[in-house]
């Protein structure tokens, strides 16, 4: 397996593929110089030129960029390479549309990083969350330089989209945001509204502009409520939420579960990986985006 990407969620994969079987980091492609001998002395790998590593490996892991992931993302799968690409899958839809359709022709495995579902899963909750009727959350993180190719938008909020998207099961019908922070045309901090089919609701914020970091989630269904407070490691919930599972802070690693799920597809006989989900957190997400710079 190669690696494309040593900012931090290189380094993420990096670590999680030392724990992980069936799988075995041969390289690193990564533009800037100091970066990639960070990430290679500490790793014990070595740094490679794009094509070497694409020729060399039967499949990787895109952690470039988010303006990159579709470019990368099909070259990797035009030399044969099984692909699992960071959130989110592309910044345009043209491009998503062409990765799955190159992946499929192919019959090559595409997966998106949204490592999102194990947590979901660690934390009892299900897609189509039963009587589900609110979601809101709280991402902020410090100034990170590697992210600065994209809006705050497909940085950040493309993670608690994606969870609104897997939550709700349904289809937005209502989409409104309002920018917080950001200098001209830049969106460092925002806060959308999405309703969904059924009438339930989605409140997301996200900044990328904080002094520290906040994770949090809180959902409201017909039997009851559950808050999250993921850098704290605290779950709190109502006497009435059904069947509570203690906070996993994590005592399994929600990138090791996913790159162990995309290895088991890779070396198992062909089967499309559905990236609907993943596919609709990318339309709303720029769905945001277009309301949010009409508005500036």
């Amino acid at each position: 397996m190669g690696l494309i990407g040593a900012g931090v969620a290189g380094e993420r994969h990096a670590a999680a593929l030392r724990v992980t079987s069936g799988a075995t980091l041969i390289g690193l492609h990564e533009p800037d110089v100091r970066r990639a001998e960070g990430l290679c002395a500490r790793f014990a790998i070595q740094p490679m030129a794009l094509e070497a590593l694409l020729e060399q490996a039967e499949a990787v892991i895109i952690a470039a960029p988010a303006g990159t992931h579709g470019r990368l993302s099909l070259q990797a799968l035009a030399q044969g390479c099984h692909v699992l690409v960071e959130r989110p899958i592309a910044t345009s839809r043209d491009e998503a549309q062409a990765m799955v359709a190159e992946a499929r022709a192919r019959q090559l495995i595409l997966q998106v990083g949204h490592r999102e579902l194990p947590t979901l899963g660690g934390l009892g909750l299900e897609p189509a969350l039963a009587g589900i009727r609110y979601f809101e959350s709280v991402r902020e993180a410090p100034p990170r330089e590697h992210v600065s190719d994209v809006s705050v938008i497909l940085d950040l909020m493309i993670q608690d989209i994606y969870v609104a998207a897997v939550l709700f099961g349904t289809r937005a019908v209502s989409v409104r945001a309002t920018k917080l922070g950001g200098r001209g045309a830049s969106i460092d901090a925002a806060e959308a509204r999405v309703r969904f089919k059924g009438g339930g609701e989605a409140r997301l914020r996200a900044t990328r502009t904080a002094s520290v970091r906040t994770t949090q989630w809180s959902i409201e269904t017909g039997q009851g409520q559950m808050s999250i407070d993921f850098v704290r490691g605290v779950m709190t919930h109502s006497a009435t939420w059904p069947n509570p599972k203690p906070f996993l802070a994590q005592d399994s690693d929600p990138v090791a579960q996913m790159l162990g799920e995309f290895i088991t597809a890779c070396t198992s006989p062909w089967a499309e990986v559905s990236n609907q989900d993943a596919l609709t957190a990318m339309d709303l997400a720029l769905q945001i985006e277009t309301i949010l710079s009409a508005n500036l």
